[in-house]
C-alpha cells in the first residue's frame, strides 16, 4: 500500500497555486472621524430636518454613550429649534 505522504503533498502543491486568485485585494477606504470633540464618537440618522441634522446627531450620540438626561435636553433643543422636525 503507497504512503498517503506524496498524494498529501502534490494536493498541497496543486491548491496552493489557486490561493493568489482566492485573496482579494483590500480596498481603501477613507472615513471621517470616528469621535468627537466631546469624545463621544459619531452617530448618525439621515432625517427630514437639515436644518438641525446636526444637532440631532449630537444628542443621538450622547443617547448612545447613556447621557440620558444630557441627550433629552438636545432633543428638546431640536425641537424648540425645528418645532416641524418629527424625529425630535
Amino acid at each position: 500500500m503507497r504512503s498517503f505522504g506524496p498524494f498529501a503533498m502534490c494536493f498541497l502543491i496543486i491548491f496552493s497555486f489557486g490561493a493568489p486568485g482566492i485573496a482579494q485585494e483590500a480596498e481603501e477606504h477613507v472615513h471621517a472621524s470616528t469621535v468627537s470633540e466631546e469624545g463621544l464618537g459619531r452617530a448618525h440618522m439621515d432625517i427630514s430636518c437639515t436644518s438641525v441634522a446636526a444637532k440631532f446627531d449630537h444628542a443621538l450620540a450622547l443617547l448612545h454613550n447613556f447621557w440620558y438626561g444630557r441627550a433629552l435636553e438636545g432633543f428638546r433643543q431640536v425641537s424648540n429649534d425645528d418645532p416641524e422636525c418629527p424625529m425630535a
